[in-house]
């Protein structure tokens, strides 16, 4: 999109053609970046807007006018990178231009939502409160007043999970039930499931220790909108399931979530579950809950389960799946069940079998588990893991590199033993090695 306008530009500027770009086709080219997944496209969407304002400022292009799609699309862009200024400001911009009599410049709901949508991926601490003012000026504004949409409210509810304010998210999802019911909403709208998303992630986000009840209530009452009031646009999905799933493994509540992971593979086989059933994210994720669990057992239960998803013959395990079975080791202290993992994941990479090999990260939770496990000999064992690393960095794999967590981890194995000194020792020595080259002998 951008090529093609720079051609058009070209063309015109020697006479090729009359009727250069003009503010639609800006709009479209604004529309193709903020629908792309390109990363710092912000930057460039700012340039081609403020190119717009300079031609038409020079009266050259006088169909260069800014319009209001125009800054919905620049917004959008920055929503995508989670500029909350920027894009606060960009509203700014068109309603000051509005209150100056440019009508085409009137910021719409849709403006706003994507505004809001900004300060929900900006991260900021004080973004909630900039987020629920602009709603407050949407309905406020004297010269231009407008109801928040169900669009906006889910963008707000957006703002909310994004740091965790689950009971403000659940009192707005409330409000929207209640609006709803009063036909506030066009076209027969109100919550939907993405609106029952960000509540979920909100309650995962939170230190609330009722969280995951709450979140098995609300996938509860999707059902039951869907089941006895006949809403199919609240039919709970695996984006939903997953959300729950998420709940319970932020709070390590293993058996809740192997509970649920049956269910979803029931109402898959039932057809109720419209996205059929489970999918890798929900195993990995179950996974994860069963590494926070205290559980004795719990390795032992993730285990079957990880061996258990071949079973399904639309899931197929992944990197991240070793991954997930390695942190539930690592949490538990099984350092010998770690190695063994790991040792597998080496082999099936290099039979093809497995996408990605073992890196650095899965080298170092391997050491974590031992360093938290009460194995006798965990130093003799975290010095071969480290000299394991250096010998596959010196034979090729780049991405098993011993760094600073690491070396940290690896003085944690000694120091439990009161041997920190000698571990400094071999850290020193090993590094040092390890910055040489490597002469492999002939038995090699």
């Amino acid at each position: 999109a951008e090529d093609i306008v720079h051609h058009m530009h070209r063309l015109r500027d020697s006479g090729q053609l009359r009727d250069g770009p003009n503010h639609i086709t800006y709009s479209c080219l604004l529309y193709a970046l903020s629908r792309s997944d390109q990363p710092g496209l912000s930057e460039r969407a700012k340039g081609w807007y403020e190119k717009m304002v300079d031609l038409h400022t020079s009266g050259e292009y006088p169909d260069m006018k800014p319009d209001s799609p125009i800054f919905t699309n620049l917004i959008r862009t920055f929503a995508n990178e989670g500029l909350g200024l920027e894009a606060e400001e960009a509203l700014q911009t068109m309603n000051r231009l509005y209150e100056q009599g440019d009508l085409k410049t009137r910021p719409t709901q849709a403006v706003y939502s994507c505004t809001i949508d900004a300060l929900a991926r900006c991260g900021e601490a004080n973004a909630p409160e900039r987020a629920e003012a602009l709603v407050e000026e949407m309905k406020h504004n004297t010269r231009n007043p407008m109801k928040p949409n169900e669009y906006t409210f889910t963008a707000l509810l957006n703002c909310y999970a994004s740091l965790g304010l689950s009971r403000k998210a659940v009192r707005l999802l409330r409000d929207m039930h209640e609006k709803h019911k009063n036909g506030y909403f066009a076209n027969g709208g109100g919550p939907s499931v993405f609106s029952y998303g960000c509540v979920l992630n909100a309650l995962a986000r939170s230190r609330d220790v009722d969280a995951p009840e709450r979140a098995k209530e609300l996938l509860d009452q999707m059902w039951t909108y869907c089941d006895e009031d006949g809403n199919e646009a609240l039919r709970p999905n695996n984006i939903i399931y997953n959300s729950v799933l998420n709940c319970y493994a932020h709070f390590g509540r293993g058996t809740e979530a192997e509970v649920l992971l049956r269910e979803m593979e029931e109402l898959g086989k039932s057809g109720r579950l419209k996205t059929g059933g489970p999918c890798i994210i929900s195993y990995q994720t179950t996974l994860n809950a069963l590494g926070k669990s205290r559980d004795a057992d719990a390795p032992e239960r993730a285990r079957t389960l990880f061996d258990g998803i071949n079973s399904n013959p639309k899931v197929e395990r992944t990197y991240g799946a070793f991954n997930s079975l390695l942190l539930c080791y690592s949490a538990h202290g099984r350092a010998k069940e770690a190695e063994l993992l790991v040792r597998e994941m080496i082999d099936l990479y290099i039979c093809g079998d497995l996408e990605e090999r073992p890196n650095t990260t899965s080298f170092n939770t391997l050491m974590a588990s031992l360093a938290s496990s009460s194995v006798l000999d965990k130093t003799e064992i975290a010095l071969d893991i480290l000299k394991t690393m250096i010998e596959l960095r010196d034979s090729g794999y780049k991405d098993i590199e011993p760094d600073g967590n690491t070396i940290n981890i690896f003085l944690k194995c000694f120091g439990s033993k009161g041997q920190y000194k000698e571990g400094k020792k071999y850290i020193e020595e090993l590094i040092d090695l390890a910055a040489k080259p490597v002469t492999p002998s002939s038995e090699e």
